[in-house]
């Protein structure tokens, strides 16, 4: 997932610079019409059965945070966690087109590329969670989301202390996103479509809140407010963190037999 959003990051540079921002919105258009209709082709016929109906499949997907605590704090600790992630990511672009570095809109893009680590993460992390838990993973993911985001803080310095910001706060994002991800996902093994769908919406809703105050600090104070307020949302993660261990006690440990992981890229 991280992959994808970050590395359409490189893509949408190059088609904004060669052909202007419009261009890019009209690609992006066309190119959810394009999977929508692969998805619609490649995805197997399932037989008819009976279904509940569409709100009350939404009733009970939401009644998932009222009946199951681990949800509730995996979505409180993963919202502000991604809206650290894209606090910095929707206005880097003019942190590197602008007077400190004065970058082109193209290889300000190709920084998308450092979302590859995520690629070389995500199985050493998994192996991590097999053999420590899940409870280890997520501690460690904050605690590299929260030097990635107060590195971030000299992110005007050097071109240098980007991009090792931006690997740490990538590898904080995806780590935690597979420890939460994977613990709730092994609540209910007949609930799971619906856990994620409440986990991963959760998550977006606070992206998207993130994005937009994210441009209201940039237009107030810059490219500082920016920076700072991506580590204030990463205190909070680390806060909601603590709060869990205080009052839920720490997420569990390695099983007998490893869970299957989410190690969304």
């Amino acid at each position: 997932m991280t992959a994808g959003i970050v590395g359409s990051r490189v893509v949408g540079g190059a088609i904004g610079d060669v052909l202007g921002w419009r261009a890019v919105y009209l690609v992006a258009g066309l190119a959810t019409v394009a999977v929508g209709l692969l998805t619609a082709f490649v995805l197997p016929t399932e037989p008819v059965r009976a279904r509940p109906r569409y709100d009350r499949l939404l009733g009970s997907t939401l009644r998932f945070l009222r009946d199951e605590p681990a949800v509730r704090w995996a979505v409180a600790i993963q919202i502000p966690v991604f809206a650290t992630f894209n606090f910095v990511w929707v206005m880097l672009v003019l942190l590197l087109t602008g007077p400190a570095y004065q970058l082109s809109v193209a290889t300000a893009g190709l920084f998308g590329l450092f979302s590859l680590v995520t690629l070389l993460s995500a199985p050493l992390v998994g192996r991590v969670l097999d053999a420590r838990g899940t409870g280890v993973v997520l501690a460690g993911g904050l605690s590299v989301l929260l030097v990635g985001a107060a590195a971030m803080l000299a992110s005007e310095l050097s071109l240098v202390v980007v991009c090792v910001a931006i690997v740490l706060m990538t590898i904080g994002q995806q780590s935690t996103q597979i420890a939460n991800q994977t613990r709730i996902l092994e609540l209910r093994a007949d609930a799971r479509s619906r856990i994620n769908t409440l986990y991963m919406t959760s998550i977006f809703v606070g992206g998207a809140i993130a994005s937009a105050t994210a441009a209201l600090v940039h237009e107030a104070f810059g490219w500082t407010g920016v920076s700072v307020g991506a580590f204030l949302w990463a205190v909070v993660a680390v806060l909601v963190g603590l709060a869990q261990n205080r009052f839920a006690g720490p997420p569990v440990g390695p099983a007998a037999k490893p869970p299957p992981r989410c190690e969304a890229a």
